[in-house]
C-alpha cells in the first residue's frame, strides 16, 4: 500500500494510473488521488460519488485550495477581478 500512496500522491503519476488508484480497496490511497493536483477531472468526477467521507473532504479541499489560489485575471478592460 505504501508505493500505492507515495504514486497516488504523486505529480508525476501518468492518468492512467491515477485512474486505477481512484478505485484502490484503501480510503486512504483514494484520498491521495483526491489530493493530488494532476488528477485528471473525469477521476474527479467519480471520487464524488466515493462512498468514503475522507474521500470526498479530500477531493472538497483540493477544490477549495486551488479556488483560493488562482492568482487573479486580468480582464480586457485593464482591471482586476
Amino acid at each position: 500500500m505504501h508505493r500505492d500512496f507515495r504514486r497516488a500522491s504523486s505529480p508525476d503519476t501518468p492518468s492512467s494510473e491515477l485512474r486505477q488508484l481512484a478505485t484502490h480497496v484503501s480510503e486512504i490511497v483514494r484520498g491521495a488521488v483526491a489530493s493530488n493536483n494532476a488528477m485528471p477531472e473525469d477521476v474527479a468526477e467519480i471520487l464524488m460519488l466515493d462512498s468514503s467521507n475522507h474521500v470526498r473532504a479530500c477531493l472538497a479541499q483540493r477544490k477549495v485550495y486551488a479556488k483560493i489560489t488562482t492568482p487573479c485575471q486580468q480582464s480586457r478592460s485593464g482591471s482586476w477581478h
